[in-house]
């Protein structure tokens, strides 16, 4: 899988991935388990991007949950108890898939709620707490776990420390570890370079997979498909820079930084967008075709 894909498609596949490794063991254990832990659970990224991914794979493979299980967790940094945490704010951002509507949606939710456990992730101690919670329900299951992915939806300045704790703490004895890192990859090259190194000293190369979730946007993943259905016809001009006279990159969002200041203020708007998002819409507009 490639190292910069789409957050969301890559969120999928790699849940895809957990359920077709499920079927291969379960033919010959049923009794077998898959977990996901989202760290920043409660966060703008987690709330847009990445539980409504989960949710629609909870939806559209929960035929593969009666021969391998999935465990779910999020965490979110606060004093409450986990089972204070209010689902309700989270709920209203899940879409059911094509196809499921009206009592089967709501079913879905609801049985997702009760599916998802909500810890809280405040120091080590609440990363063996972790192992603590996943050791005693695969052992109530009387199953063994699979392997583990880790989605760090937080901001890259806690990326190393989270790593080490996974490294730690948190490494399955058995099975295989994933940890998802989103954009930006730290301030500058020195950062980014600085924190890669740091990473690399808790984490093998295949359990890391960096992602910037804009390149899953249903525009932009028209733009490839678009160049390639109006290059071919010889009635049209071919890409290039004799038939296109000029290309503009306009970013336009309503969404204000409410819940999101503190990033802001240690990023910037240009670290946030520029150099990944716009930059990467240029590049497909300007590349030469995949295939």
């Amino acid at each position: 899988i490639p190292k910069m894909v789409p957050r969301v498609i890559l969120t999928k596949i790699l849940i895809t991935l957990i359920f077709v490794c499920a079927r291969e063991v379960a033919s010959a254990n049923d009794s077998c388990g898959n977990t996901i832990v989202v760290i920043g659970s409660t966060g703008d990224l987690a709330r847009r991007y990445v539980w409504p991914a989960v949710f629609e794979n909870f939806v559209l493979r929960q035929e593969s949950f009666e021969k391998c299980a999935l465990l779910t967790f999020g965490t979110y940094r606060s004093t409450k108890n986990a089972g204070e945490f209010n689902f309700s704010s989270l709920n209203s951002q899940l879409t059911c898939p094509l196809g499921v509507g009206g009592e089967l949606c709501d079913r879905a939710k609801r049985a997702f709620e009760a599916h998802v456990r909500f810890l809280p992730f405040n120091s080590e101690d609440d990363f063996r707490s972790l192992v603590r919670e996943l050791e005693r329900s695969y052992a109530e299951g009387n199953s063994f776990e699979l392997g583990r992915l880790f989605y760090l939806a937080i901001p890259p300045s806690a990326y190393s420390s989270v790593c080490r704790n996974i490294d730690t703490h948190a490494r399955p004895a058995k099975g295989w570890l994933r940890v998802v890192l989103e954009k930006p990859f730290g301030r500058d090259q020195e950062s980014a370079e600085q924190l890669a190194q740091k990473v690399a000293e808790y984490l093998e190369e295949d359990e890391v997979y960096r992602i910037d979730h804009y390149l899953g946007k249903t525009g932009v993943q028209q733009i490839v498909p678009f160049k390639e259905n109006n290059g071919e016809s010889p009635s049209l001009p071919p890409w290039n820079a004799r038939s296109v006279q000029r290309i503009e990159v306009v970013m336009k969002e309503r969404l204000d930084v409410k819940g999101r200041t503190q990033f802001f203020d240690e990023y910037g708007i240009l670290r946030d967008v520029h150099q990944n998002h716009l930059t990467e819409i240029l590049a497909r507009l300007l590349s030469d075709p995949i295939f």
